[in-house]
């Protein structure tokens, strides 16, 4: 069982567990890719002792996340993301930051406004500086996509964005 693996004394064995999840995700039924796999990211991003760990962790959950059904997306990667940018190991605020590029288009213009980018704000004055270059990167990604349907509405499913979750779609500006 796959599973044995996140759970192995062996941060290797753990590690490699995680790296495989890019290939066997995809075949995955609903519950063990939405349920199962995810418990397990969770305490592997939030409590394993080795950093190489917990970034390969996020960096593969960014790679899957178009796997995930719309629900788990939504409860899983901004939260699992945020959690990445305020870890010790700066490769893992890295990915987490890398992680929210990725997944750009799965998010909600309020999301995005609300949610990610006072999250990547805050990384602009990382002590490090590969933190703090990704998060520009991403800071002006999010804000030209932002900026792009403010100035058009009609590009919400140009640029990608889940349109049911938009708060002002459908409304009219008067609203």
């Amino acid at each position: 069982h796959v599973v044995h693996g996140f759970l192995d004394t062996n941060p290797a064995i753990r590690e490699q567990t995680v790296k495989s999840m890019l290939l066997l995700a995809p075949k995955l039924n609903e519950a063990n890719l939405n349920v199962e796999l995810m418990k397990h990211f969770a305490r592997l991003q939030a409590k394993d002792e080795q950093g190489p760990i917990r970034c390969n962790t996020t960096v593969c959950l960014g790679k899957i996340g178009s796997y995930l059904s719309a629900s788990t997306r939504h409860r899983v990667l901004t939260s699992a993301f945020s959690r990445a940018t305020k870890d010790p190991f700066a490769a893992s605020r890295v990915a987490g930051v890398l992680g929210f590029a990725a997944t750009h288009n799965l998010y909600s213009m309020n999301d995005c406004a609300q949610k990610i980018l006072p999250v990547l704000c805050g990384l602009t004055v990382d002590p490090e500086k590969s933190v703090r270059d990704q998060a520009f990167k991403a800071i002006r990604s999010f804000l030209s996509k932002l900026e792009s349907v403010s100035e058009d509405p009609t590009q919400l499913e140009e640029v990608g964005c889940p349109c049911s979750l938009q708060p002002w779609h459908g409304r009219s500006r008067s609203q």
